[in-house]
């Protein structure tokens, strides 16, 4: 196909359908219920049509148009005044314009407009899945088949920001130029990738393949969630500066990259480190303790050795076990208030309990939610968060694997581990981790800031 057809002929199309003379213009103007609405309409429609003549002008004289400013002005006005407009593609247009200007900066005076293209070999495929980098380009100048392209017609703003800040070949350009506004193929409000025509129906296969590129380049394909609130702290907590709080001052570290970090995932993994820290000096502090500043002997510390090397999931047990019989409040323990946070889930939060037993069950936890009582809240929250942590850093073909994919949207239970990290485990493991560090407790705190090895007298 020749470079000005290529150019005009989509985008010519395209405005003459929003002029008075568009096959939709009349019975759209006629259904108008309102006479303000008519005018501005067919105001609006003129100004459309002068300037679609200016533009087959450019066409007849041979050469590339490039005063779009009023037309993209006008383009604009009726997306937002006339958004219902039957089967308008202003978005498709708009992209257009953008590209044209960007092939009119990338041409030397020398280029005719009557140069033959082949455009036979790439093609248009909508992204059935959603992808967070809105637009991308790679272009394969050894074998132009190989090239891809992300283009994102919710809003064409950002395509010509995207295109401003990332050169784009004149090639690339005019193969976008020929597979955006074809006739027979409307384009949606949504993401389109230009890919290898070979594998047009292979829908899959380009997603994958134009995911590695993004993800090669640096960018990011998921949807990341933030986790922004404050951590949750009971108001009983006060910090007494009397208090020799130094022991921790790993642990406060560690919080404030906690809360430096905004996504929801990776401040889950902080907060259970925290955890894992605590499990592994729960023992510690209670062997400690026991030996109130006497002498350590070789055997102490094989049994030290021995705690601290035992099955993860049973220290975690025995470390909840100890925190559930501590006070929350004046006036509940901390396996009421663990209890109570989870019962509150169902139906305020999650609607659907079905959601919630599924989700344990892909957890592996042989439990539902109607199950727990208060007596099984210290053994059960151990069980999931050490399940939550599993599903986050193993990932392993036969489990349940915890992305930002299955958090926010899992073909079975939708956002249903999104719900239950936010607004239950998160803010309960909080709970427990500020108490551990600010209320003097046997759990964690140390007794003496030495240990004694021998009798110096």
């Amino acid at each position: 196909m020749e470079l000005k057809d290529i150019i005009y002929e989509n985008l010519n199309r395209i405005i003459h359908g929003i002029t008075t003379n568009g096959e939709n213009f009349e019975e759209y103007y006629n259904d108008l219920d309102n006479d303000d609405k008519k005018s501005d309409l067919f105001a609006l429609a003129e100004e459309v049509e002068s300037k679609l003549k200016e533009v087959k002008k450019s066409k007849l004289e041979g050469g590339i148009h490039s005063d779009f400013g009023d037309l993209l002005g006008f383009l604009d006005k009726f997306w937002i005044k006339f958004s219902d407009y039957p089967n308008h593609r202003i978005h498709e247009c708009i992209v257009i314009i953008y590209l044209v200007n960007l092939l009119n900066e990338s041409i030397d005076e020398e280029t005719s407009l009557d140069e033959e293209y082949d455009i036979s070999q790439l093609s248009l495929t909508k992204i059935e899945k959603e992808i967070y980098q809105r637009n991308f380009a790679y272009f394969d100048s050894s074998n132009l088949k190989n090239s891809i392209v992300l283009l994102d017609f919710s809003e064409p703003s950002r395509i010509a920001t995207y295109f401003s800040q990332n050169s784009i070949p004149k090639d690339l350009i005019v193969q976008l130029l020929a597979n955006i506004g074809i006739e027979a193929n409307r384009l949606e409000l949504t993401q389109y990738v230009l890919s290898n025509k070979d594998i047009e129906g292979k829908k899959s296969q380009i997603w994958s393949s134009l995911c590695l590129h993004i993800v090669r380049d640096g960018k990011i394909i998921h949807t990341p969630y933030d986790y922004n609130q404050s951590p949750n702290v009971n108001s009983s907590r006060n910090i007494n500066q009397e208090v020799q709080y130094q022991q921790f001052d790993d642990s406060v570290l560690i919080l404030s990259e906690y809360n430096h970090q905004k996504d929801i995932l990776d401040k889950y993994l902080r907060i259970y480190h925290l955890i894992e820290n605590f499990m592994y000096k729960f023992p510690l502090t209670e062997l400690e303790r026991k030996y109130a500043g006497n002498v350590f002997s070789i055997r102490d510390f094989q049994r030290m050795n021995d705690v601290v090397n035992n099955n993860e999931i049973t220290s975690l047990k025995k470390l909840f076990a100890a925190v559930c019989l501590e006070n929350y409040s004046s006036t509940q323990k901390f396996s009421k208030f663990i209890y109570d946070s989870w019962t509150s889930l169902h139906p305020t939060i999650i609607a659907d309990k079905s959601n919630i037993d599924t989700l344990l069950s892909l957890l592996r936890l042989d439990k539902d939610f109607d199950s727990i009582d208060e007596s099984q809240a210290p053994s059960f929250f151990a069980k999931l968060i050490y399940a939550f942590r599993n599903s986050l850093v193993h990932n392993r073909e036969t489990e349940f694997h915890l992305t930002h994919e299955s958090l926010l949207n899992h073909t079975q239970i939708g956002n249903t581990a999104q719900l239950i990290l936010e607004k239950f485990i998160i803010p309960a493991a909080e709970e427990v981790v500020f108490y551990l560090i600010i209320e003097q407790n046997n759990l964690v705190w140390f007794s003496n800031s030495t240990i004694k090895l021998y009798n110096e007298n």
